[in-house]
């Protein structure tokens, strides 16, 4: 028997800078919420901005970062995430 109430929908919109997955991100938003689906839209991209000490990469940051955010939203009963990540 599975529990639905730990079952996560990630729709991950992915492109180069510039193709629009902003766009895209937020008007799946706003055609989730007209159907009145609790969804959290998220920028994933938004989510490593930053300077810090040099490293290879900031993904391990802006992952943790989407993490947090995704448990913070799941705690409200969101189960929703339209998000936008550049590739």
């Amino acid at each position: 028997m599975t529990d639905d109430s730990r079952k996560v929908a990630l729709l991950l919109i992915t492109g180069t800078m510039g193709a629009g997955k902003s766009t895209i991100m937020a008007e799946a938003s706003d055609l989730l919420e007209r159907a009145r689906v609790e969804h959290a839209a998220v920028d994933v991209d938004v989510l490593g901005l930053a300077y810090v000490a040099p490293t290879p990469t900031n993904h391990d940051a802006m992952y943790a970062n989407l993490e947090c955010i995704c448990r913070n939203y799941g705690r409200l009963g969101v189960r929703r995430f339209p998000a936008g990540a550049r590739c």
